[in-house]
């Protein structure tokens, strides 16, 4: 599943930066959403034979620098993480 998802992510001209894959353990990448000044960063792990997706929200103003959200999910295939990407990536409000 990493694999999918990181070959879908590591495309030139794509909002997706800070690229980290490791093989089969962990992928970890970040968006910088400029219309609400945040940047968003994701990071699927693979931990107990489960893959766990975490997601963080935090201001792109380098003095408000603490994470304003957080989300976890057990996700089991690269349709669910997008699901949940799309999710908490969208919903600024929460």
């Amino acid at each position: 599943m990493l694999r999918e998802i990181f070959q879908s992510i590591n495309k030139l001209n794509t909002p997706y930066k800070n690229i980290y894959y490791l093989t089969d353990t962990e992928l970890r990448f970040s968006i910088n959403d400029d219309r609400v000044g945040r940047i968003v960063t994701y990071s699927i792990r693979k931990e107990n034979d489960k893959y766990v997706a975490y997601a963080f929200e935090k201001s792109q103003i380098t003095s408000l620098s603490t994470t304003n959200r957080q989300r976890i999910k057990e996700v089991n295939t690269d349709e669910e993480f997008w699901k949940f990407h799309s999710d908490f990536y969208n919903d600024i409000n929460n």
